[in-house]
């Protein structure tokens, strides 16, 4: 059978460039319009995602904190939809990467996005309160870029050393072209330095996929599994 645009897609391949679209027409990080919907129908037809008892569980208890804290003077009140419209975002949320399960980057992005909303809406002196008391979800997403591009940046810093000790190296090449990156490390090099930093798989396709990761300069190249940073004039 003929395989649809988005059929054997991820997130992470699907946002660097739809297949049909003219060279030029789009910035490379983003996805024409026909390819985004090919992209919804199949995940939608293909994945459904379910939370765990441990989710619903983890789920559960920063609902019923955010309703303690809401109860007692700090902000609007908040309702059981607070706590559905988290299930779905989890949900959602893992469906988008076309897994089979919800996993626990699914239930902290679904956490800190209802938070960033709900906080978003009281008044100032509830804010300062509600973001001090969940601080802990909403600083999750930052320590763990933190933490990778640390480890990001200890392995390029390596690289640089060995590949300046290479003459036929691309860094030691005057023009440096995609298919010879300036700098490049291996993917399977690098989450194998995460794990020593306690950060799984799931965490790295996450920052693979943030801004933090792109505001770096880094690309990750699907094909040849590995990071670049092109290095600027």
């Amino acid at each position: 059978p003929e395989q649809t645009a988005a059929e054997g897609a991820t997130p992470q391949t699907a946002t660097r460039g739809g297949a049909g679209s003219a060279e030029g027409d789009l910035p490379t990080d983003m996805l024409d319009m026909e390819t985004l919907k090919k992209y919804i129908l199949y995940a939608k037809s293909q994945a459904a995602p379910k939370l765990s008892e441990a989710d619903v569980e983890k789920l559960a208890n920063v609902y019923a904190e955010l309703r303690r804290e809401s109860a007692n003077g700090h902000g609007a009140p908040i309702a059981v939809r607070h706590l559905e419209s988290m299930i779905r975002m989890a949900e959602a949320h893992a469906r988008m990467h076309l897994r089979s399960h919800v996993t626990d980057t699914d239930v902290d992005f679904a956490i800190r996005i209802m938070l960033e909303s709900f906080i978003g809406t009281q008044k100032y002196g509830a804010q300062a309160s509600l973001t001090r008391r969940f601080r802990r979800f909403l600083n999750k997403a930052r320590e763990r870029d933190d933490v990778c591009l640390h480890a990001l940046r200890e392995l390029m810093h390596w690289r640089r050393v060995m590949d300046s000790r290479d003459p036929n190296s691309a860094i030691n090449l005057t023009q440096a072209t995609p298919e010879r990156p300036t700098v490049a490390v291996g993917v399977a090099d690098f989450e194998s330095k995460l794990r020593e930093c306690a950060v799984g798989a799931e965490d790295a396709a996450a920052f693979y996929d943030s801004a933090a990761f792109k505001r770096a300069g880094y690309v990750f190249d699907h094909q040849r599994r590995e990071i670049r940073f092109q290095q600027t004039a």
